[in-house]
């Protein structure tokens, strides 16, 4: 059974899809003078933002952050949470599970996204792309975030105890790479594209159901 749910957020909770795939495509056109095809760059947004420059082989790394956050706030009306994504934060809080999230935002992208104040007080552990030496895919973040659950909970939080929800391979190997359980939040219905999830829902409301069931199990043992 679970007793701790980590949330990733873009892709998962929040549809930042068209701003991210588009405000990326025109920075890249912009910055590099490279007009690329947006299914091409989603390998990117599992890569923390500051360091996408230098993957795409920006000489001026910080002005392609800076051209790109100016293109993300041109588009920003564009993103929206999932249909009952917020819900299933402040359900699986009133359930009494450890609430995490695992997000490769920096620490303003996350505290200031206006969608995720009603449920900031929701999370437990939060970990960013700045709070571990390397992020995902790597197995740190998850690491982490079960020793501060540790820490809050003042009990020991076990691998198998966690269940990290995301939507793209580098969130499941992260989960799996530390022992955690991987569900797959496939809201666009596109298959598991080769991952092997342990869970895969295609609508929130399954989701919710499945976390009641845990938080049932939990009470039962």
């Amino acid at each position: 059974m679970y007793r701790h749910i980590v949330f990733d957020l873009d892709g998962t909770l929040i549809d930042t899809e068209t701003t991210s795939l588009v405000s990326l495509h025109d920075t890249i056109l912009e910055v590099l003078g490279e007009d690329r095809d947006l299914e091409s760059l989603r390998y990117y947004f599992s890569i923390p933002s500051g360091k996408v420059g230098a993957h795409l082989g920006a000489p001026d790394e910080k002005l392609f952050i800076d051209t790109w956050n100016r293109k993300w706030d041109e588009l920003v009306d564009l993103t929206r949470p999932f249909e009952g994504a917020l819900e299933t934060v402040r359900l699986a809080h009133d359930l009494g599970m450890t609430v995490g999230c695992v997000s490769s935002r920096i620490e303003p992208e996350f505290y200031g996204d206006r969608h995720l104040q009603s449920v900031i007080d929701c999370f437990d552990v939060v970990v960013l792309a700045g709070d571990t030496p390397h992020h995902k895919p790597s197995p740190e973040p998850m690491l982490l975030f079960m020793e501060k659950a540790s820490g809050k909970t003042g009990r020991t939080v076990l691998p198998e105890e966690c269940l990290f929800l995301g939507d793209t391979k580098a969130d499941c190997d992260c989960a799996q790479g530390s022992g955690a359980h991987f569900a797959l939040a496939d809201w666009s219905c596109r298959g598991t594209q080769g991952m092997a999830p342990e869970y895969h829902f295609q609508k929130m409301s399954d989701l919710q159901e499945f976390l009641k069931g845990q938080a049932e199990q939990v009470v039962l043992q």
